[in-house]
């Protein structure tokens, strides 16, 4: 066999899904073939089947070798966008976006320039950079022609907003992108976006009501799972336990193990839900297996390591839960914390046995004034108006894991949260709190108050002597309104979707993904 047809079965090989068998034709091509353009053409093509197989090492290598190899700037701009995805699925968004504005730059035509914007808006969604993201996919909009294309774009567009809290707006965008698709599985998922879109707006019956949608338009049994999946949460909300019970019930029978992310979630909720029963013949549901199975995998996205601390802290592995909430926290930022687990992951990091306070310092976190900035923006954010007391109080104590974040030597009067009319805002909300309702603090919050040292004390009379004074009788707790600290954008996470440009994958129930990214095609053989 010549090059050519080593190239050719590779490609046959590659749309039957058989990629080790398209790598190894496709190395063989890349020996045989004297001529530049040739060997580039081998070394793209398995890059994307090394991508394919997830070993986006490899992929990159082959992507940077094509990319000198070719001499065409639509090739070079192909060889950048699919490097970028490799870096993106990686986790390393920044590559990704100078791999996708390089690509821009380099393409000719307003469809590819489109993709490679859409794609970058997507990198910037998962750094947190809204505004961002939000133009690209404004400007991807614009540069589209096919509806198809341009429903992408607004649903990207419109989850972005989501984030942002501009709900009106990403009802308009999420409904206008199902409009526009013609494939149920697409319009599936966007109802499931929109339901997300009712469910942080507290309009619970209109969220069920996408997911229902959502449930009757797919068809495969995982999506069907993470539409119930979704509604259970709903139901959670409404405290309609028993529909909750049903949808997680379903949800956690119906995922397989090979998706093990959102079974774990769904198994979980259905062991709190049965713990409150009194029925012996409840399923058994055994978490550890899918724990210790999804423990191993790298490059975990913000919903996966949240998810997975979560979970691993209800069970009691607190190693893999410390694991999880450091790695989160290098990577991530914490304004991508998805907004149905916003109050487990809180209880997670203040949670006593798990002890975070000693496994954090400064440089485990991406960017630690952020760090303050959003974690600050989540508490104000928490509708358990006695989780947000017990939260805010903690940023005041030393020696709980929110005060060792907001360097309580300072008090709360750093650069980060900016003035001195904010350096007493938590503090005169907390005062506030206990003079005229009282405060229900909970044991690890009573329990660093008393553990405090004098000096931090004297500081914390001058500031809120009512929680200086432990004596204070706490009262029946009632609901109040939010204090007006300014809160950082809705919290939320984006996980990266896999599969082909087309919409066919398993949803989430809160996702925050874009569309997939464009995937240039295969390249044909040369002479």
């Amino acid at each position: 066999m010549n090059a050519r047809e080593f190239l050719n079965r590779g490609n046959a090989h590659h749309a039957l899904g058989n990629y080790n068998l398209a790598i190894a034709d496709h190395t063989q091509a890349f020996d045989l073939y004297t001529s530049n353009a040739g060997k580039a053409n081998a070394r793209y093509n398995r890059g994307k089947a090394h991508r394919l197989l997830g070993k986006y090492d490899l992929a990159i290598a082959d992507h940077t070798q094509a990319f000198d190899l070719y001499t065409s700037n639509v090739d070079k701009a192909d060889t950048r966008l699919e490097r970028g995805l490799a870096h993106y699925l990686l986790g390393k968004y920044d590559l990704a976006i100078v791999d996708y504005t390089h690509a821009f730059d380099l393409y000719t035509s307003n469809a590819d320039k489109a993709n490679a914007r859409l794609n970058r808006g997507n990198a910037h969604q998962l750094l947190g950079k809204y505004d961002l993201a939000i133009a690209d996919h404004t400007q991807a909009l614009d540069l589209y022609t096919s509806n198809a294309d341009k429903a992408n774009a607004r649903f990207n567009r419109g989850n972005v907003h989501r984030l942002l809290g501009k709900y009106d707006l990403a009802i308009e965008d999420l409904t206008q992108a199902f409009d526009l698709y013609t494939s149920n599985v697409d319009k599936a998922y966007t109802r499931l976006k929109r339901g997300n879109a009712h469910h942080e707006l507290g309009k619970y019956d209109l969220a069920i009501v996408d997911y229902t949608q959502a449930f009757d338009l797919y068809t495969s049994n995982a999506n069907k799972a993470n539409a119930r999946l979704s509604c259970g949460l709903a139901h959670l909300e409404q405290k309609n336990n028993e529909a909750a019970k049903r949808d997680f019930s379903d949800s956690w029978r119906t995922l397989e193990d090979t998706q093990p992310l959102f079974k774990i979630y769904s198994g979980m909720q259905l062991k709190k839900l049965n713990a409150t029963s009194n029925n012996d013949n409840e399923e058994k549901i055994e978490l550890n297996p899918l724990i210790d199975q999804l423990a191993l995998k790298p490059g975990k996205t913000p919903d996966a390591l949240c998810i997975l601390s979560i979970v691993s802290t209800y069970v009691g592995r607190y190693d893999i839960a410390k694991e999880n909430c450091k790695a989160f926290f290098k990577q991530f930022s914490p304004n991508q914390i998805p907004f149905y687990l916003r109050k487990e992951f809180f209880e997670v990091l203040i949670d006593k046995k798990l002890n975070l306070t000693e496994a954090f310092s400064k440089k485990d976190f991406k960017d630690i004034k952020e760090a303050k900035k959003q974690l600050l923006g989540l508490i104000i954010a928490l509708r358990d108006d006695s989780q947000k007391q017990n939260a805010l109080c903690q940023t005041l104590i030393a020696k709980t894991f929110l005060g060792s974040i907001f360097n309580v030597k300072q008090l709360i009067g750093t650069p980060s949260l900016s003035s001195s009319k904010n350096k007493k805002m938590i503090a005169t909300y907390l005062e506030n709190e206990v003079k005229t309702h009282g405060l229900k603090l909970n044991e690890t919050t009573i329990q660093a108050l008393r553990e405090e040292e004098q000096s931090f004390q004297t500081s914390l009379q001058k500031m809120c002597p009512s929680l200086a004074n432990m004596s204070t009788k706490v009262q029946e707790q009632k609901s109040l309104p939010s204090p007006t600290i300014p809160a950082s954008n809705p919290l939320t996470f984006f996980s990266p979707r896999e599969g082909t440009y087309v919409c066919t994958t398993i949803a989430t129930p809160d996702g925050n993904q874009p569309n997939p990214a464009y995937k240039p095609g295969m390249k044909t053989f040369t002479f």
